[in-house]
């Protein structure tokens, strides 16, 4: 009886000691308690029933000390009390899921220290016996289901470890699952429960947007971040966690849409985190690397100096505190690298640039090569061994970069923004070393990566937002095929890389003539598919993506098995196939197509002829000029210019200049004298920014004298829109608004519409207040023809979230995009930068003209910079004047060029006023 009565005196004893610690967290009180555990387990007899309870909660005061010291022997005898608890404990003992769901803990944490994969398997078949015990318990018990509930969120915790160690995606969706049935089972007696559960839904859902980019994923992941937030107790440990994981989703939303009220609300969850931590928790490395990643944001938005900093200093406080063999190092060493090395892109000192290559260096070694972080971490070493070169120091050994290669094709579970970014930097890095052959293969690997990474699950935003992180990428992969004497292959990768988003949207379009005659149930699904997802496509609003995420990628799945069960129909193998070049020459075969491609390596023009293929080096073509004249130009003719008329006119006129003398002189004389040419130019990268088809020097020869041009993103696309029906009869859709709210008023915009309105066809007018958004989109679908005489607004970092400025709003270009139009002629859009992409998204070519083609259009008029009213005025009514009141406008391409050249002979030293009108199509 003594020794029980000691046994329950300790025991109170130890409850009190616990209890202190979790008010006051400190470490003494915790000490305390471990002691009188210890005395407690002492005082009972071996056989002693009570005893595996004492060794449960000394065993859980041994993993609490772990978790606040990083002591691996306290972690080990945690295991050592658990192990013992249990074996002496009943099967149907109702306190056994709590031991089974500890155990797994303890095992996770060690695994998460030593990177054992023996006991990550032990922390996830520990914690599904704790889960299978916990079910057992009668669930009408309040402490029945919270038990559960527990053990579901401790699993939730396993999957997620075995997920970033495997990279195996369906870890993700078992653990946010499993998190989901613990919210809806717990019974809310503990609200710090209640907010682990809710920062694991938010852990589950940001590592989804990791995997995916998809904007309702981040979106959700803020909602159950600040859920938990308020949940948690001000005082309670793991307070600090929370906060950390909310300022790093709120720093995603700034990258993934600009707004400085997230990056500074991400700075303070971010500080507040780092302070909720005993100043040498391992845990609080975790919140300082994040936040070091948030204050290089700031930086980059700001170029405050102070807060780059911050980051280098945040970041290495990080590292200070993470033991060697701890499974985050890698994260913490790349936010020190990558900070480091913008330090020194900066302020050019050495030292941050031998930093920032260590760090890389060490957080590779340190990764797994099946984490999903692998390629990734193989990229950022790439890259700084890339400035490293380029700044002059000693490059690194080539076998060393050779060994990068091969632990890059063993990266198979890296997600694919990881592997194509991973490719890129590689890619790069090997041309720089002269080693040409194995950055060939790395260019082409991360070009075919692409489509990929922009899936169709995806909103237009987040696809736009994925892919403007590969800017550049398509001229170095046709670089260094060309390089390589591959023209085919310049060719297939141009076609493959440029306009993925634009070429998903087209496989929804395909003819289903012949489907339709062998399996009508496919071709109808299949259709139905497209029309939807290119109806939902568009959302790219906070208050959209949460509600339309779901069905959007419930969608998708079921669009691959469509397409999956068409290829299995005879004669329907290749089904969305990319077409072959021997196919796409067809888009050609009354013409030229002309690739034009600046990369570090060489300049050139490939010549896509109906029969022949052949390539133009252009040695005065260097990527530093087209960078160079395209900022020049983005600035002179942006909505902020600082840059007067005259200003334009001599940037202008430089700028044909030099193109005539880099680009089209020797295109020209490539193709040779004779009649005019037909010629569709398809400029990669930041040329496409540029006016080829009005180069020439002044009163000298001009592109304009020699062929008549249009422009295409792909020979995909031409084919697309020469083979879109012709009308059979025209109906006009004229849009005009002389008057729109919060913009400037354009006199002749009504003058035009009335020009348009006494010809011999069916016509219709929208003025002003009429010109509604709904109003125009639902005229558009019963006209051929469409002319609109507005403003637009040209938004560059989200080509997507550009649109036709009509009375209620902008008509966006993701909403034009998602019409499906038959027999549509001709749309000219006398409006300013109609023709203008993103200066990111270049390749993209994701504008107000591109995605009327898309829409249906054959023939696109557009502009490339902003366009006077008068002289908008004057150009549309010469154009029209060449053209017949016939239902086919197939002399449009040759109308536009008699209007340029008419408004040049006019206004020759006025290149803004002629050189900007583009067409596109056949």
């Amino acid at each position: 009886m003594r020794r029980a009565f000691r046994a329950g005196y300790v025991n109170t004893r130890t409850a009190v000691e616990y209890q202190k610690f979790e008010n006051t967290g400190r470490l003494e009180d915790l000490r305390k308690m471990i002691a009188h555990g210890e005395e407690m387990v002492g005082a009972f007899s071996p056989d002693d029933e009570d005893v595996s309870v004492a060794r449960h909660h000394l065993a859980t005061a041994y993993l609490t000390l772990f978790e606040q010291t990083g002591d691996s022997a306290a972690l080990d005898t945690a295991i050592r009390y658990e192990k013992s608890a249990i074996a002496s404990t009943a099967i149907s003992y109702a306190g056994r899921g709590s031991m089974l769901t500890n155990l797994g803990i303890a095992y996770l944490r060690r695994f998460e220290f030593g990177s054992l994969d023996v006991d990550l398997a032990s922390a996830v078949e520990w914690s599904e016996q704790a889960v299978a015990a916990a079910r057992e318990l009668k669930p009408t018990r309040a402490r029945s289901r919270q038990l559960l509930a527990m053990t579901l969120s401790n699993l939730t915790l396993t999957y997620f470890a075995r997920f970033e160690r495997y990279g195996t995606v369906a870890d993700v969706w078992t653990a946010i699952d499993c998190a989901k049935q613990a919210l809806e089972i717990h019974p809310a007696r503990s609200p710090s429960d209640l907010a682990e559960i809710l920062t694991n839904l938010c852990n589950g859902q940001l590592r989804l947007y990791l995997l995916y980019g998809t904007s309702s994923d981040l979106q959700r992941a803020i909602e159950w971040g600040e859920q938990a937030k308020w949940t948690t107790p001000s005082e309670h440990p793991d307070l600090g966690g929370t906060l950390s994981n909310l300022s790093l989703a709120y720093l995603w939303r700034y990258d993934r849409h600009g707004d400085p009220a997230d990056l500074e609300t991400s700075i303070e969850h971010g500080e507040r985190a780092a302070k909720a931590f005993p100043a040498e928790m391992p845990a609080r490395g975790g919140a300082l690397s994040n936040l070091g990643s948030t204050y290089l944001s700031r930086f980059e938005r700001t170029g405050d100096l102070s807060d780059l900093d911050a980051s280098v200093d945040r970041g290495r406080q990080a590292i200070a505190i993470t033991a060697s063999d701890d499974r985050d190092l890698g994260n913490r060493l790349t936010t020190v690298a990558i900070a480091c090395q913008r330090r020194f892109e900066r302020n050019h000192e050495h030292a941050d640039l031998r930093v920032a290559v260590e760090s890389a260096e060490r957080a590779l070694a340190a990764t797994p090569t099946e984490s999903p972080e692998s390629a990734r971490r193989l990229g950022i070493l790439a890259s700084a061994y890339l400035v490293s070169v380029r700044a002059g120091f000693q490059p690194p050994d080539r076998s060393e970069v050779v060994q990068l290669v091969e632990k890059f094709s063993k990266a198979l579970d890296s997600p694919p923004t990881h592997r194509a970014y991973g490719a890129y930097s590689l890619g790069l890095l090997l041309s720089e070393l002269d080693l040409r052959q194995p950055a060939r293969k790395m260019l082409r690997e991360a070009i075919q990566v692409l489509p990929a990474v922009a899936l169709r699950q995806l909103t237009w935003g987040d696809q736009e937002y994925l892919l403007g992180r590969f800017s550049g990428l398509v001229a170095e992969c046709v670089s260094a095929e060309l390089d390589d004497g591959d023209i085919v292959g310049a060719v297939e990768h141009a076609e493959l890389g440029r306009t993925v988003l634009l070429s998903a949207q087209l496989d929804t379009r395909t003819d289903l003539t012949d489907l339709e005659d062998v399996s009508p149930s496919l071709a109808s699904r299949f259709r139905e598919l497209g029309a939807e997802l290119s109806h939902l496509a568009p959302a790219a609003r906070r208050s959209d993506v949460a509600s339309v995420g779901p069905r959007r990628r419930a969608l998708s799945a079921e669009w691959d098995e469509v397409v999956r069960r068409i290829r299995q129909v005879d004669g329907f193998e290749h089904f969305l196939a990319r077409p072959s070049l021997t196919e796409l020459r067809q888009s050609v075969n009354d013409g030229t197509a002309v690739l034009v491609n600046a990369g570090n390596l060489r300049g050139d023009a490939v010549l896509v002829r109906a029969g022949t293929t052949e390539s133009v080096r252009l040695r005065a073509l260097k990527l530093s000029d087209v960078n160079h004249y395209a900022e020049s130009l983005a600035e002179a003719t942006g909505q902020r210019t600082r840059s007067t008329a005259s200003d334009r006119r001599r940037l202008l006129t430089e700028i044909l200049e030099w193109l005539w003398v880099s680009v089209t002189e020797p295109v020209l004389n490539a193709l040779g004298e004779g009649a005019a040419h037909r010629v569709w130019w398809m400029p990669t990268g930041r040329l496409g920014l540029l006016p080829l088809h009005a180069a020439g020097l002044p009163g000298g020869p001009s592109v304009m004298d020699l062929v008549v041009s249009s422009y295409t993103p792909t020979l995909r696309a031409l084919l697309h829109s020469r083979r879109q029906q012709p009308a059979d009869l025209r109906r006009q859709l004229t849009v005009a608004l002389e008057h729109t709210p919060g913009q400037n008023e354009l006199p002749g915009a009504v003058a035009e519409a009335s020009y348009l309105s006494g010809g011999a066809f069916a016509s219709r007018s929208l003025v002003d207040s009429v010109a509604t958004k709904d109003a125009v989109l639902s005229a558009l679908r019963t006209t051929t023809w469409a002319h609109f005489a507005c403003h637009a607004f040209n938004d560059p970092a989200t080509p997507s979230q550009s649109g036709l400025a009509l009375h209620d709003g902008l008509l966006r270009v993701s909403a034009i995009g998602a019409l499906r139009l038959e027999k549509a002629e001709l749309a000219y859009l006398s409006a300013c930068s109609t023709a203008k992409t993103g200066w990111d998204h270049t390749d993209e070519a994701i504008h107000l003209a591109s995605v009327f083609q898309l829409a249906g259009y054959r023939h696109v008029v557009g502009v490339l910079w902003p366009f006077e009213d008068g002289s908008a005025q004057v150009a549309a009514r010469l154009f029209y004047d060449q053209l017949a009141d016939k239902p086919r406008a197939d002399q449009a391409p040759f109308a536009l060029h008699q209007v340029c050249r008419t408004l040049r002979s006019e206004f020759p030293d006025r290149p803004d006023l002629w050189a900007g009108l583009v067409h596109s199509g056949p």
